[in-house]
């Protein structure tokens, strides 16, 4: 099944090499660790998160501890990778200090998985120092992901006449993990090779690594200011929803009647879930 999705969204500049970080901000849950005669109380506290394939999980701690000891409290954070049990040794150890009467902050972050979004990642903090004393270490909890967004690489068309198309790569051999494909596009009308006034029309369709068009769109160049026409600039939009292996392809197809050139086509990989 194809899909025409038409969305208004930011687009990047330029089709040099570029990363932009997208973060998940989950809100901050507060935590207490109550010290009693052989531990702490709870043992410990979790939480999950789903990431897309290659996020970095990551864990903000906040926390103070209150009693009439000297001594700080190392709590360590276990991130076990999904699919990891509990049963099983982490996946990754991160310690976090609380000081005495201190209240500090500090993030740990550790390497993204290639499970994708069908399990998730199980965050424990577990307090190390036993207690027989009364004592209190109180904070705050978040765990959130870090996906890095990357600019696809595309071959330019120096010109594409009216009634044909040209099929170019987009991205590496290596397929798509799930998440986001953004494309769009600059050109211009050719009036025997060099630039003309009109507004051209075309279709830039997202094939799959099996040939089936996984998204199109048909619109104007996105730097298109002609008042008849700017509002219907091309945009594609597609989420790939499961790891497909292979190259995938674009499609640009030029039906409008007259010929395009300078074509330069922009694409953005953003990992996610939804």
């Amino acid at each position: 099944m194809t899909t025409k999705i038409k969305k208004e969204v930011q687009t990047t500049a330029g089709i040099t090499a570029a990363i932009i970080i997208f973060a998940f901000h989950a809100a901050a849950a507060p935590y207490a660790f109550q010290g009693l005669p052989g531990g702490w109380s709870p043992a410990s506290v979790e939480q999950t998160v789903v990431a897309p394939c290659h996020a970095s999980p990551s864990v903000k701690l906040s926390g103070a501890r209150f009693d009439h000891s000297a001594n700080d409290v190392p709590i360590v954070v276990e991130f076990r990778a999904p699919g990891v049990s509990f049963q099983s040794e982490p996946t990754h150890i991160r310690v976090f200090t609380v000081r005495s009467d201190v209240s500090r902050t500090e993030t740990f972050s550790v390497p993204g998985h290639e499970s994708g979004c069908g399990a998730e990642w199980r965050v424990r903090i577990v307090p190390t120092t036993s207690s027989t004393r009364d004592g209190r270490v109180i904070g705050d909890f978040s765990l959130s992901f870090t996906s890095t967004a990357s600019i696809m690489k595309i071959e330019d068309a120096a010109i594409l006449a009216n009634g044909r198309s040209t099929t170019k790569n987009i991205g590496g051999s290596n397929g798509l993990h799930q998440g986001w494909v953004e494309i769009t596009g600059t050109w211009n009308h050719s009036v025997y090779g060099v630039p003309g006034p009109l507004p051209v029309k075309l279709t830039y369709a997202l094939l799959k690594p099996n040939g089936d068009i996984a998204a199109f769109d048909t619109g104007h160049s996105n730097h298109e200011f002609n008042p008849c026409c700017s509002g219907d600039k091309m945009k594609l939009r597609f989420r790939v929803t499961e790891n497909i292996n292979g190259q995938w392809k674009l499609r640009i197809t030029n039906d409008s009647g007259q010929d395009a050139m300078t074509i330069i086509p922009k694409a953005i990989f953003k990992p996610a879930c939804k």
